[in-house]
């Protein structure tokens, strides 16, 4: 079993950070399953270990990053002073930060409709959503039995 200190594991993090193909949804390369073996193996050459070891070290450390972070932002609130609020000291927590980008959603760019028909154009939908709200009808009052 593979010895893991904090200076190798933030070595593996750096080596992790520059193999986008394996944490980048963006990347071209992401879903090539057989390139993420590839890029194991070479991180795993690079530290003197296997690709899957260092797969399953760096699935750890992530899981131990979602825990920090999700501790950090529990602690952020209304009401709550600095004094409460949790700042990690774990050793690997900034190395990680890089990947607070990877699940950002990406820019939309706005569409330009061409057809001025279908710029005029409303459809019944559209009509009845733009149209006034209804007001339920006022039930009528009961009668008070009379004795």
């Amino acid at each position: 079993m593979d010895d893991w200190d904090e200076e190798k594991v933030l070595l593996l993090i750096q080596l992790y950070r520059e193999k986008e193909n394996i944490w980048n949804p963006r990347n071209e390369n992401y879903k090539k399953t057989h390139l993420k073996v590839d890029t194991w193996n070479e991180i795993g050459d690079a530290l003197a270990s296997t690709g899957e070891i260092c797969k399953k070290k760096m699935t750890s450390v992530l899981s131990s990053y979602r825990r920090e972070k999700a501790k950090e932002t529990n602690t952020h609130g209304t009401g709550k002073g600095s004094a409460e609020v949790y700042k990690s000291r774990w050793f690997a927590y900034d190395a990680l930060a890089f990947l607070n980008e990877r699940n950002q959603p990406r820019k939309r760019s706005n569409t330009v409709i061409d057809d001025e028909k279908n710029v005029n154009e409303t459809s019944a939908e559209e009509k009845v959503d733009q149209a006034e709200p209804r007001s339920a009808p006022i039930p009528p009052k009961k009668k008070q039995p009379t004795d």
